[in-house]
């Protein structure tokens, strides 16, 4: 055997390979490196994106009792049995499951005092770090603090830094009483310098990774498309049926699969009536159109799952995947009735013969199509118009 011509393909496969490697790697790359320029910008934007989805999210939380956290707002001090503690250590306690869940630094709520100064209700951190802050302890406040508590709308900082605190980023929700409109404060979200530089490690990992396994799978993708495209065509150019390449490839791997898990599967193959009279009388293009209708018919007649192909000139075969006899039968006789809708361009009604047959115990690919052609024979020597199931003995 001469091996040179196949030699030559495995070559030239291999080109178009790197060649496809190639482009869809400088295509990736640019978008890549344009974010990657940005990915400060992407990750500070990140950070704020999440600390407003926490902090109006926290907002319906606390207004599932809203009752009990514009009592402790409203309250006129904040000394022992002044406030309802039970129901400030639960709310702290919440605030600090869900820091705990989040990659935030700091969850609190805070009502305001004056332009300068904002008092904290809730704290989210552990009573016991130096970081909690107690119910009444007061704090500055930020230009875009001030603003949200203006405005009542939510807001959020870029990266400030400050001199207590150190550098971060914090996100504002109005909580708002949502039966009279009584704005009571704002919850806040706080990330810290160290959150948004782990986000952008996260990001430039993830950027890494994301664009290699987007080159490898557009690379691969890209590849297979190339390969069926040169392979032979799997659909029919007329009807747009699978054509009898596939149906005999889907024929064997469906007669595999039902022998392996005991499934049925039916087999239909189908005969238009007199075609050869409509060639005839009425022109080739009348009957490349009946064709058409038949193949259109067949495709709305029978299951998502079923293969409909056209095995040659008027014949047509369909495999019924996990078909019983019943269901088998039911679609033959809807295929028959659809049939009879159709006309030729002439006039004339169109019918069909159909050939039934299952694969049972053993049956090849072959023996199949065998018995649902000799069924077919059957079904013309009845008088056509009609469906013959295979049966031993009818030959």
């Amino acid at each position: 055997m001469n091996l040179t011509p196949i030699r030559g393909r495995a070559v030239h496969n291999l080109r178009v390979l790197l060649l496809i490697l190639l482009i869809v790697y400088v295509i990736i790359t640019i978008p890549v490196v344009l974010i990657s320029r940005n990915i400060n910008r992407y990750s500070t934007s990140n950070i704020q994106h999440d600390g407003l989805v926490i902090a109006k999210s926290l907002t319906s939380v606390l207004n599932a009792r809203i009752d009990s956290y514009r009592t402790l707002v409203e309250s006129p001090g904040y000394s022992p049995g002044s406030y309802d503690e039970a129901y400030y250590r639960e709310a702290c306690r919440t605030l600090g499951e869900i820091l705990e869940y989040t990659e935030a630094d700091f969850i609190f709520t805070e009502k305001q005092v004056d332009d300068t100064t904002a008092m904290y209700i809730l704290d989210g951190e552990d009573p016991s770090s130096e970081s909690f802050s107690p119910v009444g302890t007061e704090d500055s406040i930020s230009a875009v603090e001030l603003e949200a508590f203006r405005t009542q709308e939510p807001q959020v900082t870029d990266l400030i830094d400050d001199p207590v605190w150190g550098e971060y980023i914090t996100a504002f929700a109005p909580i708002i009483d949502k039966r009279d409109g009584t704005f009571l404060g704002l919850v806040g979200v706080d990330y810290s310098k160290e959150s948004i530089e782990d986000v952008k490690v996260t990001l430039f990992w993830s950027l890494g990774i994301g664009m290699t396994l987007l080159i490898i799978i557009l690379t691969a993708l890209s590849y297979v498309i190339y390969l069926i495209l040169q392979a032979r065509h799997v659909q029919d150019h007329l009807t747009r049926l699978y054509n009898r390449a596939f149906l005999t490839k889907s024929l064997h791997r469906q007669v595999r699969k039902s022998r392996r898990r005991e499934a049925e599967l039916g087999l239909l193959m189908i005969d238009i009536d007199w075609f050869k009279q409509v060639n005839d009388r009425e022109g080739h293009a009348a009957g490349d159109e009946v064709l058409v209708q038949v193949g259109r018919m067949l495709q709305h007649s029978t299951r998502p799952h079923d293969i409909c192909s056209r095995y040659g000139g008027d014949e047509f075969v369909i495999l019924l995947p996990a078909c019983r006899e019943e269901e088998c039968r039911a679609v033959a006789v809807r295929i028959l009735e659809h049939a009879r809708t159709l006309h030729t361009p002439g006039g004339r009604a169109v019918t069909l013969s159909i050939g039934l047959t299952r694969a049972l115990g053993g049956t090849t690919a072959e023996e199949l199509l065998e018995q649902a052609d000799l069924a077919l024979y059957r079904a013309k020597e009845l008088g056509r118009d009609r469906v013959a199931v295979f049966e031993h003995g009818i030959g």
